[in-house]
């Protein structure tokens, strides 16, 4: 059971990084997480500067 469990956590693991980072995200202009975090961090460098 305990072998279950773990394989069962991997998988889940596995798929909230896919959720969150790769899926797009209509909330986010349709983009990916991660690619929305960095044209973020790239937009506010050049307001900063």
């Amino acid at each position: 059971m305990d072998a279950y469990l773990c394989q069962v956590r991997e998988m889940v693991w596995f798929w909230q990084q896919d959720y969150n980072l790769n899926r797009t995200h209509e909330s986010l202009e349709h983009l990916p997480p991660e690619t929305y975090r960095k044209q973020l961090e790239n937009s506010n460098q050049v307001c900063l500067k």
